[in-house]
């Protein structure tokens, strides 16, 4: 059994101990080779412009690539939109043929009647199809042009 003065004399004896002021740490930094920190910072250095460097050459790399990429697509969609107009001409000339009254010696005005569907069913002429083609060259010639500079 614990008296009251036991209890009191211990809390002291406690508080005493943790009062106490810490022992003296110290702490040390190693000395280095004044070259080695040199090398280590040029290292850093030359990784951080080797990184951009890699960074642009991707870029640059995903950009041409994407140009040829859309140039090749652009020739299989010209290719196809000939071919397109191909058969809606020869559709109109084929459908304008059944028509009743019409006959071969008036194929001018088969003509003009091709033209006239095609302009109201919107589809591309040939002179809107060359007229496409003249801008794509100068397109081409223009990109041809910044992968030499």
């Amino acid at each position: 059994m614990t008296t009251h003065k036991t209890a009191t004399a211990k809390h002291i004896v406690d508080a005493k101990h943790h009062h106490e002021p810490a022992k003296d740490v110290s702490f040390e930094i190693p000395m280095a080779p004044f070259n080695a920190i040199v090398d280590i910072a040029r290292m850093s250095m030359q990784c951080g412009v080797g990184l951009v460097a890699m960074a642009y050459d991707q870029a640059q790399t995903v950009v041409f690539h994407a140009i040829d990429r859309g140039a090749k697509i652009e020739k299989v969609a010209m290719k196809d939109l000939k071919h397109f107009e191909h058969e809606q001409v020869s559709y109109m000339k084929d459908y304008l043929k059944k028509v009743p009254g019409m006959n071969d010696t008036k194929s001018v005005s088969i003509e003009a009647h091709v033209e006239e569907a095609l302009k109201t069913f919107d589809v591309p002429t040939r002179d809107d199809i060359r007229g496409l083609e003249h801008k794509i060259d100068v397109l081409t010639t223009a990109v041809k042009a910044r992968r030499r500079a």
